[in-house]
């Protein structure tokens, strides 16, 4: 079993690639890191990486079932039940994947780059003209993070 990350800003495309990697292969997992954060604040250290390992790693590189509760965005509250079966490869995607505390366990790190006004546009379809303040907020905190995530095994153009 494989941990791959696959990292980059809100909205560039790095969901899609997951899900076209797990469509690809039937033995490829996907973990959304959306599910595993604290608060909507923004930055690494909005992420439960505790809980992530916790719930979600730790079993799954034993060969068991994940077992968690999503993280609700728009409430900040844990929400519904989640079980994600072991596969041969678990893609961790989303923004903040790639930071210090979860580098060492990925076998394959990926960057999904896309331009800010592009990335800005997607994320205000798909969350709504009243979450602009938040999807600005993220974007300085991703930008900040992006000059932290040194190297990379591959860079994706979303």
């Amino acid at each position: 079993m494989a941990f791959v990350g696959i990292d980059g800003g809100g909205g560039a495309g790095k969901s899609t690639l997951a899900a076209a990697l797990a469509e690809a292969r039937d033995d490829v997992r996907v973990l959304h890191l959306d599910d595993f954060f604290l608060s909507t604040v923004g930055g690494p250290e909005s992420v439960d990486v505790a809980r992530l390992r916790r719930e979600a790693l730790e079993p799954l590189a034993t060969g068991r079932p994940a077992r968690f509760r999503r993280f609700e965005w728009w409430g900040e509250h844990l929400a519904e039940e989640h079980v994600v079966e072991p596969g041969r490869v678990v893609v961790v995607e989303g923004v903040f994947a790639l930071q210090r505390d979860l580098r060492e366990l990925y076998a394959v790190t990926a960057w999904v780059e896309a331009d800010e006004a592009l990335r800005l546009a997607r994320g205000l379809e798909r969350d709504g003209e009243n979450a602009r303040a938040l999807w600005e907020q993220w974007q300085a905190a991703e930008a900040a993070h992006a000059l932290e995530v040194a190297a990379v095994d591959l860079v994706v153009l979303g």
